[in-house]
């Protein structure tokens, strides 16, 4: 309160000049003040969708040579970053996605802090998605979603957590067309999705992205671990495709 009423006491002291200065300094406190809340936010619990040629800092870039596309790009609370990379640029109508490699790096720096592939077995894999989960109050793990075979039809979830030691592969998750949800005001806990059989019996009626019921497995995060608590199955039939657009869904 006080700096405001220097400002108004100052102003009513002062000439034309005075207040022109006086208006140009407010608006650059302003900004300033709004870059550096941008550009200190809380990434817990944010989601980021796949996309191509992702800008990186160049010293990032220098050290992913087997990169052909950048698809995701996260700066960290802590300062580290987490990019996911293609190894073969998936271009529209071809079968280039057979070949590729998602990767995942983590980087302090320009230094390699991890580089690892999704760790799925086998098939075609393609990169799907990634979050930051809060595991508690002060602690997130980062997950990331891949799509498996040629109709893309299986999910695998891959978590990285940071250790004393370093980043590492905490926990991994897999299912049919699925979709993690979780709670920011719940850390530690989180529920997955899966396809459970198909609604129709009519053999006519029957595909890989025909209605579904679905399974709900609920988890929480104990010791370092992701332990199952309980799995209910759904009484109603969903569409697959509408979990396959969001692997990560952030519920109230």
């Amino acid at each position: 309160m006080s700096k405001t009423l220097l400002l108004v006491n100052t102003r009513k002291s002062s000439g034309p000049f005075m207040e022109a200065f006086l208006a140009v300094l407010s608006i650059l406190i302003f900004v300033v003040t709004t870059i550096t809340l941008r550009a200190q936010p809380n990434h817990d619990g944010q989601i980021v969708q796949p996309s191509h040629d992702v800008s990186v800092p160049a010293e990032v870039r220098e050290k992913l040579s087997e990169a052909a596309d950048i698809r995701a790009f996260l700066a960290l609370s802590n300062h580290d970053c987490v990019v996911v990379y293609d190894t073969v640029r998936d271009k529209p109508n071809t079968a280039n996605f057979m070949d590729n490699n998602p990767r995942i790096a983590l980087f302090r720096g320009d230094a390699v802090l991890l580089d690892i592939d999704s760790g799925a077995a086998g098939g075609p894999i393609r990169f799907h998605g990634m979050a930051t989960i809060p595991v508690s109050h002060e602690v997130s793990v980062l997950a990331f979603a891949f799509q498996l075979g040629v109709d893309g039809a299986g999910t695998f979830f891959v978590f990285v957590g940071q250790k004393p030691q370093g980043y590492s592969v905490v926990a991994a998750l897999k299912g049919s067309q699925a979709q993690l949800r979780f709670n920011e005001s719940s850390p530690g806990k989180l529920e997955l999705w899966t396809a459970d059989g198909q609604v129709s019996h009519d053999p006519y009626r029957q595909c890989v992205w025909c209605p579904k019921y679905y399974k709900r497995t609920a988890y929480a995060w104990k010791n370092g671990q992701l332990r199952p608590l309980k799995t209910i199955r759904t009484q109603q039939g969903y569409q697959p495709d509408t979990f396959d657009e969001l692997p990560f869904v952030m519920v109230k």
